[in-house]
């Protein structure tokens, strides 16, 4: 079985050189991503380090991850419960979360801050810090709001407004680590720009928010440009998911099908689809990636039966 493959490009993704400043302890890190620490895994383990607050803002707290960053992708934050005694990192391979009246962050992006010692510190009361945010919007909304803001730095992904085609009307400065990839333009309305109009996005992902974690914890088609493989995690064929391997052999454009396995469940973010009766395969979405598995650009397809 053989496709043609007419391609039409969404988004062009810039790699820049690679950040390897460590964040320590700073209010509020780094968004746009940084690639070197995004989370090899999708199931990730969650632990408050003590108990003995809010049980009712915890629980907000999880359903607010639940219907965000868990929503949109196949990740899935597991747990939740009392942290097992510190003993280094390796002792809780998760987010280890502190509540605390001071300024809420997280040491460092992705596998940076899995397993530290309050890797994220999120504030329930704010009495000595952003005392304002209540007044205004609620303490239940600032406090899950903020949750879902620092779970994006847990995702690998820093501030917004840290990048450099940030426009002028931005005026917050840069703080925490920075990504080192830049998807589509500057997003004005991403949960991780401290000049977004909504205080964190009201606690909405943009769609911009939305692809970029797709793109590293969702379930895309890959085509690996070294490889020459076109992989199709989830195609859609009269209702019934397969899984699909295609090797683009010596002609760039023609793609040779290779394998075919039934996918036994799951969805995906950008599922693939087939219609038979055009014979054309229609893939929302693309990401094309290096040698190296790095993210090199995104692109939408549409491949034809010959």
């Amino acid at each position: 079985m053989e496709f043609k493959f007419f391609t039409k490009i969404l988004f062009f993704i810039y790699i820049s050189s690679l950040s390897m400043f460590i964040q320590a302890n700073v209010p509020g890190d780094s968004g746009y991503p940084l690639d070197t620490v995004v989370l090899p895994y999708l199931d990730v383990p969650v632990c408050w380090e003590d108990m003995n607050n809010d049980e009712y803002l915890r629980t907000k707290v999880k359903d607010a991850i639940t219907g965000s960053w868990e929503k949109y992708s196949q990740l899935k934050f597991t747990g939740w419960e009392k942290c097992p005694k510190y003993v280094d990192r390796e002792s809780f391979q998760g987010i280890r979360i502190g509540v605390k009246d001071q300024g809420a962050h997280t040491k460092g992006l992705g596998v940076r801050m899995i397993g530290k010692k309050n890797g994220m510190v999120l504030n329930f009361t704010m009495r000595k810090w952003n005392s304002a945010c209540p007044a205004i919007h609620g303490r239940e909304n600032c406090v899950t709001w903020i949750a879902i803001h620092e779970f994006g730095h847990a995702l690998a992904f820093a501030h917004e407004q840290n990048r450099v085609d940030k426009p002028s009307s931005c005026k917050k400065g840069s703080q925490g680590t920075d990504g080192n990839v830049v998807f589509t333009k500057w997003d004005k309305d991403s949960i991780m720009n401290y000049c977004a109009p909504n205080y964190n996005g009201h606690g909405k992902l943009s769609p911009i928010d939305i692809l970029t974690l797709q793109t590293y914890y969702g379930r895309i088609p890959t085509y690996n440009v070294n490889s020459g493989i076109l992989y199709i995690e989830v195609l859609q064929v009269s209702g019934v998911n397969y899984e699909i391997s295609m090797d683009n052999k010596e002609d760039k454009n023609l793609f040779v099908y290779s394998s075919r396995i039934a996918l036994a469940q799951g969805e995906s973010s950008k599922p693939a689809v087939f219609d038979e009766s055009t014979g054309i395969l229609t893939l929302p979405l693309v990401k094309v990636i290096d040698s190296a598995g790095h993210v090199i650009s995104l692109y939408s397809a549409e491949m034809e039966h010959h």
